[in-house]
């Protein structure tokens, strides 16, 4: 039952939590990834070594810029990693969902209609029929909007497959409050409080996709200040990654494009670094 997983903090013992610490350290000295559960992108994982249960980690962009693509993305690698993932989302169908995610694990270009239709549909088909026979997916989708009916589904995926460890929810600024009078900023506040607040309590890393300002546009590189109403999901993420491509790349990549200039946050301190992300 879901229940059991509530208030984990209360729960665990201060010799647990030390001896957890010691476990992290030893696998770390002995190189292995211990807690982490790695994204599939090497160049991500060289600087982050992964995601952690129990955090919640944010992925920022601008719109169109690739942040939805990446969690799915991230997502099909640990699937097929043998992780149990879901994915909630707000702006997109479930079918649009899966639609991406068969680009993505089959490799295809979402074009494949207008070039080579008989290959294409082929290798889509194939990735729908992978899609279907692998337990480790679960995605939602929901037109109403608030942070008890996310919770509810964040719940809901858990409860059909106790084994989840990562859910992503796309995106946070577009869940409304249960309090319709709550101006922009402070629903921005109890969403990512929230979603910090649920990871916490079911032991799971809960990604969660975030919009960039204006000010993330042309050729400026974001930072963390970039995301809307920042401080708030700034202090609540254990790790943030922003996502960037000049607008120049935005013209030549494909929508699946790779390459990416990351700034990140992790355990309270901000680094800037310029990584491909393939």
């Amino acid at each position: 039952a879901i229940d059991s997983h509530s208030n984990t903090d209360e729960e665990q013992t201060k010799n647990e939590a030390l001896n957890e610490v010691v476990k992290d350290w030893i696998d770390r000295c002995n190189g292995e990834q211990g807690a982490f559960i790695p994204t599939g992108i090497d160049g991500l994982d060289k600087v982050i070594k992964g995601f952690k249960k129990g955090t919640m980690v944010v992925l920022g962009a601008r719109p169109r810029v690739g942040k939805t693509a990446l969690g799915l993305s991230i997502m099909n690698n640990m699937v097929n990693d043998g992780i149990f993932c879901g994915f909630v989302s707000v702006e997109m169908t479930k079918k649009e969902c899966f639609e991406r995610l068969a680009y993505i694990e089959g490799e295809i270009n979402p074009e494949f209609a207008e070039s080579n239709c008989a290959q294409g549909l082929q290798e889509a088909t194939k990735a729908i029929d992978e899609i279907r026979s692998n337990p480790r997916y679960e995605i939602m989708d929901t037109t109403r909007r608030t942070i008890s009916n996310v919770k509810r589904m964040i719940r809901e995926i858990m409860r059909r497959n106790p084994k989840t460890e990562v859910i992503f929810v796309d995106y946070l600024q577009k869940i409304l409050s249960d309090d319709r009078s709550k101006d922009v900023k402070n629903t921005v506040k109890e969403v990512s409080g929230a979603l910090t607040d649920i990871a916490k309590d079911l032991d799971i890393c809960l990604v969660a996709m975030a919009q960039l300002n204006r000010g993330a546009d042309e050729e400026k590189v974001p930072t963390l200040s970039n995301f809307k109403e920042a401080s708030d999901i700034e202090q609540d993420a254990h790790l943030a990654i922003v996502i960037h491509r000049s607008m120049i790349a935005q013209m030549e990549a494909s929508t699946y494009g790779k390459t990416n200039t990351g700034t990140w946050k992790e355990g309270g301190k901000t680094s800037c670094k310029d990584q491909t992300l393939t």
